[in-house]
């Protein structure tokens, strides 16, 4: 399952430590928040999300609160990458050939080798 971490800095905590977190979802109702961390002024601060589904466009913002207010940055954007579908995958399969040899096919790798 995809995942993605999310960055802020703080860029003023009004002179007291803030509680810095993201909110995030498939809206720009969010729907989901991270855990905060306690910052101040010129501090970054980061959150890894997880369960997110593949090939899907994702809303978040930062946001900072102390005892005198929350203040919210702007919504962003960011899209899972879609997986990449593994090729066909071929069972393991042995032919002789005329007796001389034997051709093992294990995915696209080809492996030959003699038969006493």
């Amino acid at each position: 399952m995809p995942k993605a971490t999310l960055n802020g800095t703080l860029d003023d905590d009004g002179g007291e430590a803030c509680d810095c977190g993201f909110e995030w979802g498939e809206t720009v109702a969010y729907g989901n928040t991270t855990a905060t961390q306690s910052k101040t002024t010129g501090l970054t601060f980061a959150k890894t999300i997880t369960g997110l589904d593949p090939a899907k466009t994702y809303h978040f913002r930062a946001f900072a609160t102390n005892s005198d207010d929350t203040a919210y940055g702007e919504d962003r954007t960011f899209t899972t990458k879609t997986p990449v579908q593994p090729a066909a995958s071929l069972d393991i399969m042995a032919e002789a050939l005329d007796g001389t040899g034997c051709t093992i096919y294990v995915d696209s790798l080809v492996v030959v080798k003699d038969i006493p």
